[in-house]
């Protein structure tokens, strides 16, 4: 719900392309800059604890937000704060997550349990773009961010009854040190940084231009913010099935099946760079969460499996670091170059690397000879 009613707020009365870019920059610039000390602390104390206190902060910054927008006293400075906020305490979150999940189940259950989660997350993703799409055509987009500020409140109080995970074993020890000892983990593994590498341009000239451009071509061109609320919707019906997917299979390569599932992007940006009719666009609108869905299940199964528990976080943090560090540069530069060179050509040129970089990946031996993650996870000598 959060992200299209602010992308709207801004868009419809308190900005313009220019804005919505420059508060997208600078939420997810935040949540880059704690990301590494997030996964840090998560490898220090325990993780039900930090993902606890983020989603409390994040239902407090969304319910002040949502108040202030219905009230009619919102600006865009308070929004870009709230965002900021939101990104700070995802810092937090996202790390502690990924150790959290294979302290809490089995390791043969470890896939399923990632994709049972994907799949209640792409549940969330049909409901919420919906009930956005209705809060604004009744009213406000402020009923949206107040109904998401809401549900992180629930999330606190379900994880405060949830059975507490192992906190690490490890000593805790100098942050520093605990920063090396993620990364020589992550820097050893070529896959994983290849990976992750691709990643990081994918996230700037792909997502970026497809969350900046596409509201705005959708709202000049093709039918405004509830055939964008639609479109959001039937991606997560697709991530539905992405999960699904993730939950049944067992790829003997799963970083191939990964990547291949990205290429789902590409048809998506091209109907819409083509101004394809809406019903075009919605029947292939489900791709936009199914590759996603299904890389998110296999790349946290296959990091949770071959990375040792004491430092599972703090790897988990150069990845997401590695990834999106350059996504605020994304979102900066796109709101004044769909002004300059318009909203289709940026999305011809997203599909086009949309198209080439997973393709590149496939390219480096360490990612396509991954094998299939059917071995216990690594367990460090000292905490067996």
């Amino acid at each position: 719900m959060t992200p299209i009613a602010i992308t709207f707020a801004v868009l419809e009365g308190l900005g313009s392309a220019a804005s919505l870019g420059a508060v997208l920059a600078g939420g997810t610039v935040v949540e880059i800059v704690l990301v590494l000390i997030g996964g840090a602390s998560s490898d220090r104390i325990p993780r039900r604890t930090v993902v606890i206190v983020s989603d409390v902060t994040r239902a407090l910054a969304l319910l002040c937000t949502g108040a202030l927008l219905l009230t009619r006293h919102g600006s865009i400075w308070e929004l870009a704060i709230a965002y900021a906020v939101i990104g700070a305490s995802t810092a937090f979150f996202h790390p502690a997550m990924t150790g959290l999940i294979p302290e809490t189940v089995s390791s043969q259950h470890l896939q399923a349990a990632n994709a049972l989660g994907g799949l209640y997350v792409s549940l969330s993703s049909v409901i919420g773009p919906a009930l956005a799409g209705l809060a604004m055509a009744l009213g406000s987009p402020g009923w949206a961010v107040l109904g998401a500020g809401v549900t992180y409140a629930v999330s606190s109080v379900l994880l405060l009854r949830m059975s507490a995970g192992r906190t690490p074993a490890a000593a805790p020890s100098p942050l520093l040190h605990q920063l090396r000892a993620g990364w020589k983990e992550f820097s050893s593994r070529s896959w994983l940084w290849s990976v992750v590498g691709q990643a990081a341009p994918w996230h700037m000239i792909v997502w970026a231009p497809f969350f900046v451009a596409g509201p705005v071509l959708v709202l000049a061109h093709l039918g405004g913010a509830s055939t964008w609320a639609w479109m959001q919707s039937l991606g997560g019906a697709g991530a539905i099935l992405g999960s699904i997917l993730g939950l049944r299979l067992r790829p003997r390569r799963p970083l191939i099946v990964a990547l291949a599932g990205m290429l789902g992007f590409v048809p998506v940006l091209v109907v819409l760079s083509a101004q394809a009719p809406v019903a075009a666009i919605l029947i292939v609108s489900p791709l936009i969460g199914l590759g996603p869905a299904l890389f998110t299940v296999i790349w946290d199964t296959s990091i949770q499996r071959d990375v040792p528990a004491p430092v599972l976080s703090q790897v988990s943090s150069y990845d997401y670091f590695g990834s999106a560090a350059i996504l605020p540069i994304g979102y900066a530069v796109a709101g004044p170059l769909v002004l300059a060179v318009g909203p289709r050509t940026m999305l011809w040129g997203a599909a086009v690397a949309a198209l080439l970089l997973p393709l590149a990946n496939l390219m480096v031996r360490g990612v396509r000879r991954f094998p299939a993650a059917s071995a216990e996870p690594i367990v460090d000598p000292e905490t067996s």
